[in-house]
């Protein structure tokens, strides 16, 4: 039902956009604000994965192309309004150098054929790294 509600009201707001106007890879940033009147406490990644399907189709083509996602619950409470809020970017490298700062080094080593490349640049360690 919530899935069917968001995509709904995704494809009034944005008729007049199209299906699926903005090229693969996807960033999407989620914030729910859930009201749990009816004592049911809120799973972020289910509200997430719901609300990322209803995206599919009207403001992104596929969610297999999501290339990073975060989600927050901002509140949640019997006195909460329900609502969602969400930012798509688009067109991004599917392997952001960005995201891959905050890897650990020794993590990156192992999964990484060329991890200087995706790394950050210079610790401003000495001697410098080399391998």
């Amino acid at each position: 039902m919530y899935q069917q509600a968001v995509k709904g009201e995704l494809a009034e707001k944005y008729a007049e956009v199209g299906a699926a106007p903005f090229p693969p890879c996807y960033e999407l940033d989620f914030w729910f604000w859930r009201n749990t009147e009816q004592g049911n406490v809120a799973d972020v990644t289910n509200l997430q994965k719901a609300t990322e399907d209803a995206l599919q189709g009207v403001l992104i083509a596929n969610d297999r192309d999501v290339v990073r996602v975060t989600s927050w619950i901002a509140a949640q409470g019997p006195s909460v309004a329900g609502a969602v809020a969400f930012r798509v970017r688009w067109g991004v490298a599917r392997s952001s150098r960005d995201a891959a700062i905050d890897l650990p080094d020794e993590i990156l080593y192992q999964v990484c054929e060329n991890p200087i490349a995706l790394n950050k640049l210079s610790d401003n360690s000495w001697p410098p790294r080399t391998s």
